[in-house]
């Protein structure tokens, strides 16, 4: 494995999600990480950018910065959003009721991570999503 870290900073509106697919995709190239490892970080990472792309506000004013890294033996992203405070347990994330309309995201983000951490640091969200490349 070769180290690699790219980020990028954008709002969080849909249209961002494309450059976050593009930014996974080339750290994993140049760290040479198995399609099978870098496919539990993106969909992971992808659902923690999706929700901070719906549940921010107002629309198109929150800022996002993503980074996304391969080093040390981990595949790692980490979010940083401006956006309101997020009120959630992730070691109590469960799977709704299978008529739940929503509400899966960060469980199954929480089951494809070794690592998945939130923190409120400096009016800041910070997300910090894990991949042990040794497992």
């Amino acid at each position: 494995m070769t180290d690699a870290s790219h980020s990028v900073t954008a709002p969080a509106t849909p249209e961002c999600l494309g450059a976050i697919h593009q930014l996974i995709a080339r750290v994993a190239d140049e760290a040479e990480l198995p399609e099978e490892l870098v496919a539990r970080l993106e969909s992971a990472a992808m659902e923690v950018v999706a929700n901070v792309v719906e549940h921010g506000t107002p629309l198109n004013t929150v800022q996002m910065s993503v980074t996304i890294e391969a080093s040390d033996g981990w595949f790692r992203a980490v979010v940083t959003d401006d956006g309101p405070l997020v009120q959630v347990d992730l070691d109590q994330v469960s799977m709704p009721d299978e008529m739940a309309e929503g509400g899966r995201g960060l469980a199954m983000a929480a089951r494809l991570l070794d690592e998945f951490r939130y923190e409120r640091r400096e009016r800041h969200n910070v997300w910090h999503l894990g991949v042990d490349l040794a497992r």
